[in-house]
C-alpha cells in the first residue's frame, strides 16, 4: 500500500513536471489494464470498504491527472464496495448514488446504517437505491428500522453474505424473504422476523441469530443442515424448556451474553471450538454446565475462549482448564462482547488469540 501510494504521489509531481517540460514519466506510459491493476491493489481488498474521500479512496485516484480521472471513473471495480452510516446527509447519498452508477453491473459489497436517521426522505432514498440494485448485493450489512424491513425482500441472486440489524423487536415487522439467493453462506440477523421461506436454510454453512429464545433457535437450526459455525444471543428463558438446540455438524459456536442454561439447552457431538462471551454466571455454575454439556454432546472441545469485559474470567481460568484437560483455554477482555464482524471468528487466528 505504501508503495502504491508513493507511486501515486511521483506520478502527481511528474504531472506537474511535464507541464513545463516535454517528457512523459515512465509511470504514465503504462496500459490502461496496469494502471487499472494498481488502482485495486492501492484499495483494501474487496469486499472491504475504502475510506469515501481523501487518500485510500477512488476518489482521491481522480486527482492526480486528467488520465487517471478517466480511468479512475471507468473502472467500474473501484466503485462496488461503500459505507454509508453515522451522519447520512444529502451528500453522502449522493455519493452512494454516484459510486453504484460507476460501479456498473459488478457485483456490491455495502455498508448502511440508516438505523437512527431522523429524515424519512433521506431513508427512502437510500432505501430506494438498495432496492434497485438488490440483483448486485454479494456482501451486505444493513441496520434498519422495523418499517424498512418489507422493502428489502426480493430477488438477490449473487448474495453470498446478508447481515441486517434491526434496533428493536417489534412484533409486527414482515418476515424477509430474500429469493434465488442461491449462493448464499452466511445469514446474520439481529431482531429480524423470519420464516421457513425467507431464505434457502439448507445452503448456510454459518449463521448468527440475536436476540432469539431457545425454541426459536432450535426451529433454525434444524431448518439448516449445513451449518458449521454459529453464534447465538439467547433470552433468557422464563421458564425451564426441554427443547434442545441439536445439530450433528456445527463445529464452531459463540455464546453472546452467555448463563450456564444457555448450555444446558445445547446438543453439539461435531463441535470443536466454544467461546463463552460477557457470561454472568459464577464459575462453578458455568463449570459445571459445560462439563454436562460435553458429557451430553460427547463432544470434544479443542478450542475454549473466554470473554468478559472484566478480568473476573482470568482469575477462575485454572477451574475451566482442570474440568476439560485436553482443550486449549483462551481468554480476552473487550468491552464489546457483539461480534461486530462475524468473519473474524470463522479464522483460525481468531482462536490464537490471547493464548494463556
Amino acid at each position: 500500500m505504501e508503495q502504491i501510494a508513493a507511486q501515486i504521489k511521483t506520478a502527481e509531481d511528474a504531472t506537474i513536471l511535464t507541464e513545463s517540460q516535454e517528457q512523459t514519466p515512465p509511470i504514465l506510459t503504462l496500459p490502461n489494464e496496469i494502471v487499472a491493476e494498481i488502482f485495486s491493489q492501492y484499495l483494501p481488498p474487496y469486499p472491504t470498504y475504502p475510506s469515501s474521500t481523501g487518500e485510500g479512496s477512488p476518489e482521491f485516484l481522480r486527482t492526480i491527472c486528467r488520465r487517471w480521472r478517466n480511468l479512475a471513473l471507468h473502472t467500474p471495480s473501484l466503485w462496488r464496495a461503500f459505507q454509508l452510516g453515522l451522519y447520512v446527509t444529502e451528500k453522502e447519498i449522493k455519493r452512494f448514488e454516484e459510486w453504484l452508477q460507476r460501479s456498473g453491473s459488478t457485483p456490491l459489497s455495502l455498508f448502511i446504517d440508516i438505523a437512527n436517521a431522523n429524515d424519512e426522505d433521506q431513508s427512502a432514498a437510500v432505501l430506494r437505491l438498495l432496492g434497485d440494485n438488490r440483483f448486485r448485493w454479494e456482501y451486505i450489512t444493513l441496520a434498519l428500522k422495523p418499517s424498512e424491513v418489507a422493502c428489502l425482500s426480493g430477488y438477490a441472486p449473487l448474495l453470498v453474505r446478508f447481515k441486517l440489524v434491526i434496533n428493536t423487536d417489534e412484533k409486527y415487522q414482515t418476515p424477509i424473504r430474500l429469493k434465488s439467493a442461491d449462493r448464499l453462506r452466511f445469514l446474520s440477523l439481529w431482531n429480524v422476523p423470519r420464516n421457513d421461506s425467507s431464505v434457502h436454510w439448507e445452503q448456510l454453512t454459518c449463521m448468527s441469530l440475536f436476540n432469539v429464545s431457545i425454541e426459536d433457535a432450535a426451529h433454525t437450526v434444524a431448518l439448516a443442515p449445513n451449518l458449521r459455525c454459529c453464534a447465538f444471543s439467547l433470552r433468557e428463558a422464563a421458564t425451564y424448556s426441554e427443547t434442545f438446540i441439536q445439530h450433528s455438524r456445527i463445529d464452531t459456536l459463540i455464546l453472546i451474553y452467555f448463563i450456564a442454561p444457555h448450555l444446558d439447552a445445547l446438543i453439539l457431538p461435531s463441535l470443536r471450538r466454544l467461546e463463552i462471551s460477557g457470561y454472568h454466571t459464577p464459575a462453578n455454575t458455568g463449570v459445571d454446565s459445560l462439563r454436562g454439556f460435553t458429557n451430553r454432546s460427547r463432544c470434544r472441545l479443542t478450542h475454549l475462549r473466554l470473554v468478559d469485559p472484566t478480568e473476573r474470567v482470568r482469575s477462575e481460568l485454572d477451574k475451566y482448564q482442570s474440568a476439560l484437560p485436553g482443550t486449549l483455554v483462551l481468554t480476552a477482555s473487550r468491552k464489546e462482547q457483539l461480534q461486530e464482524e462475524e468473519n473474524w471468528w470463522m479464522t483460525d487466528e481468531y482462536w490464537r488469540a490471547e493464548e494463556t
